[in-house]
């Protein structure tokens, strides 16, 4: 009974207002070491919960993360044969991808993922649960397990991203990619390659995608009304930035890049033909239907640049000098990522050397992941705007492309992109 009336009275001289209060500063604490993904779960939680978690999310710079898998054409760690690939890939590539998607600080909006045709057709995934609903059960077992199935790489990275996070990307013979501790970027020609660049919730920039058939008509221009029902995308959206991934299997009659830059000439447009493109419900479209995947940058702060390494250009240091004409824009690099399109024709065989315009971009842009892929030709221009000035587009207006002038071979084209912090969203 004594020691009842001790704690009853300890209890009453405490102010549980200041001991809940000391209680929140611990756990916010503790959950600011969490990646985004556990922070989603936390908020399910409890109120005070929930709002610690958003308030944690909310401080952090939101940035686009890389994830990188695959070798270097000099590194004979890599696994050689296709049963090398086949064993030893498939667990790398859960270390490379799906354990470190897990660690991302933002949950991502969107996702953009290229392929290399070796680990898009080798590499699959056992499942460690049971198999989907659309997959038929065994007469020995009711439920079908990770032994009897196995994912797809784009399955594999889907179910660890939320629900409404769209994939978009291309398999192509080669991937260009940068590993999430911003380490040398790596052009990946040959052995398993998979470059992602997860982009989270960024304020001022908006990602638009759109597949446009095989038989759009385009013998004239199109208008303001025809680019909204090509694309989806309002009108009213400035779209800063455009990649364009066609199928290479199609021999498309229509230049969608000069479309889009006959309607919008301060734009940034880069891209290439794959072997496939990667696109939300592409199961659901006929062949003819998605022959061509658009992904559009827009929002007020947003500031983009494209330039071209043309097919003659072979020294480093004249690729270096194309290269730097994107550092001349002024574009903002704090908050910046970037794309590069290259020939098969490129690349090692090219130089006789690795790594050389993707090492070369990264001398230039060392806080600058950069994503993209070895095609069958190049889609892109040379747009350098220049942000110093009031109107940075005073000099690119003045230009003037003809049909077919976007389209490219033995070249490489990079697009840097850059939500400035500093201009009011």
């Amino acid at each position: 009974m004594e020691g009842n009336q001790r704690v009853s009275g300890a209890l009453q001289q405490c102010d549980l207002t200041s001991v809940m209060n000391e209680w929140t500063e611990i756990i916010e604490h503790v959950l600011q070491f969490l990646p985004g993904a556990s922070l989603e779960v936390c908020k399910r939680v409890c109120r005070n919960w929930k709002e610690i978690a958003d308030r944690i999310l909310e401080n952090r710079i939101p940035k686009v993360q890389p994830i990188l898998y695959g070798w270097h054409r000099e590194d004979k760690s890599g696994p050689s044969s296709f049963k090398a690939v086949k064993l030893e890939g498939c667990r790398q590539f859960k270390d490379a991808t799906g354990e470190r998607i897990q660690w991302l600080p933002l949950p991502p909006k969107v996702t953009i993922m290229f392929v290399n045709n070796e680990t898009w057709e080798k590499v699959s995934i056992p499942m460690s649960c049971e198999a989907p609903s659309n997959v038929k059960p065994t007469k020995s077992n009711k439920k079908i397990r990770w032994s009897s199935y196995k994912l797809t790489i784009e399955e594999y990275i889907n179910k660890r991203l939320p629900s409404n996070c769209p994939i978009l990307g291309a398999v192509a013979g080669g991937a260009i990619g940068t590993p999430m501790s911003l380490g040398p970027s790596l052009e990946i020609e040959s052995g398993p390659g998979c470059a992602i660049a997860f982009i989270p919730e960024i304020p001022g920039l908006e990602v638009h995608h759109f597949l446009l058939p095989f038989d759009y008509d385009s013998e004239n221009l199109p208008t303001k009304e025809d680019y909204e029902n090509m694309t989806g995308i309002s009108k009213d959206k400035h779209i800063k930035a455009m990649i364009l991934l066609q199928a290479s299997e199609y021999d498309v009659p229509f230049d969608a890049a000069h479309c889009f830059w006959s309607l919008n000439r301060d734009i940034a447009i880069a891209g290439g033909k794959v072997d496939n493109i990667i696109a939300p419900d592409l199961d659901k479209k006929s062949e003819d239907e998605a022959c061509i995947l658009g992904i559009a940058f827009s929002g007020d702060n947003v500031q983009a640049a494209s330039v071209m390494v043309e097919s003659h250009i072979r020294d480093p240091k004249e690729v270096e000098c194309q290269i730097k004409k994107l550092k001349d824009c002024n574009i903002s690099e704090e908050n910046s990522f970037a794309f590069m399109f290259a020939c098969l024709g490129r690349g090692y065989y090219f130089y006789r050397k690795s790594n050389v315009e993707a090492d070369i971009f990264r001398k230039l842009f060392p806080r600058t992941p950069l994503f993209g892929f070895f095609g069958n030709g190049e889609t892109g221009y040379n747009f350098l705007p220049d942000y110093s000035k009031t109107d940075p587009y005073v000099e690119t207006k003045n230009k003037n492309y003809t049909f077919g002038s976007f389209d490219h071979g033995y070249t490489t084209i990079f697009c840097l992109i850059s939500v400035n912090p500093t201009l009011p969203v």
